[in-house]
């Protein structure tokens, strides 16, 4: 077997026409092939159907690692715009207790609209994933997290939003 090989590629126009910021763009990119071969090397099946509150995992950690290489930038600047953070301002609790009832949805059943609804265009799952990231953070080192397989990110995914307030 060839081994498979991960191409990560950059639009420098369109992130330039786009106005985001290379210095949260890149590091989130190179995150998101260093989370995904974490997990493959963990033995994490690859052809299990994607979960939403897997899916907000993984979107909440790279988020979170982002920030780690720009300390400092607020939510609005991780999340490249404002709009996006603002849902997390001030409805997070409501916003978990909303994802917790999507999460509940069989993987199978789960439809692509309720994934639109959280991670769409100005989808809340990406402010809330982060704000779930965070929180974990503070219990947990990123060394570890990043190794979670998707039944123990699910676990402590769900009791983090269980906490939210």
């Amino acid at each position: 077997d060839t081994p498979k090989t991960e191409i990560l590629g950059f639009g420098v126009d369109r992130i330039a026409s786009l106005g985001h910021d290379p210095e949260i763009v890149f590091p989130r990119g190179l995150f998101r092939i260093y989370h995904k071969r974490s997990l493959a090397s963990g033995g994490e099946p690859g052809e299990l159907p994607e979960t939403l509150a897997f899916r907000l995992w993984r979107e909440g950690l790279a988020l979170h690692a982002t920030f780690l290489f720009n300390p400092g930038r607020d939510d609005a600047a991780l999340l490249q715009d404002p709009a996006l953070a603002a849902p997390c301002v001030t409805g997070k609790a409501r916003l978990a207790k909303r994802f917790l009832k999507d999460a509940k949805i069989a993987p199978d059943d789960q439809e692509n609209a309720i994934f639109e609804k959280w991670f769409g265009l100005r989808g809340a799952g990406y402010c809330l994933g982060l704000a779930v990231a965070q929180q974990l953070a503070g219990s947990h080192d990123i060394k570890e997290m990043v190794k979670w397989n998707r039944a123990a990110a699910e676990t402590n995914v769900l009791s983090a939003l269980s906490k939210v307030h």
